[in-house]
């Protein structure tokens, strides 16, 4: 499976809107490890501290699941749930869009 801290360099796509490459992968990807773990968002949300609006917000590229970022350094406690609850095999610090 790919690992939901790497995405490809942050770049955005006009004719999808303002919604930057990097958020839309990481959207698809979160999408794709849920579906393959035979979750629903709702079940997702059940077993991580954030709710169902929130998973659909970031699986849609509506909202960054980005906690802080100083200079090269990115937190994520969305991904880190997420990625412990679908067994996503991530190293537990990493590059998360913003």
């Amino acid at each position: 499976m790919t690992d939901l801290h790497i995405v490809p360099e942050e770049e955005t796509d006009e004719s999808q809107g303002a919604t930057p490459l990097a958020l839309r992968y990481y959207a698809s990807e979160l999408k794709r490890h849920r579906e393959a773990a035979g979750l629903t968002q709702a079940l997702l949300a059940d077993q991580i501290p954030y709710s169902k609006s929130m998973v659909s917000m970031i699986e849609t590229a509506k909202r960054s699941p980005l906690d802080a970022r100083e200079g090269d350094t990115v937190t994520s406690k969305f991904t880190e749930y997420c990625d412990e609850v679908l067994e996503t095999g991530a190293p537990s610090a990493g590059y998360c869009p913003s």
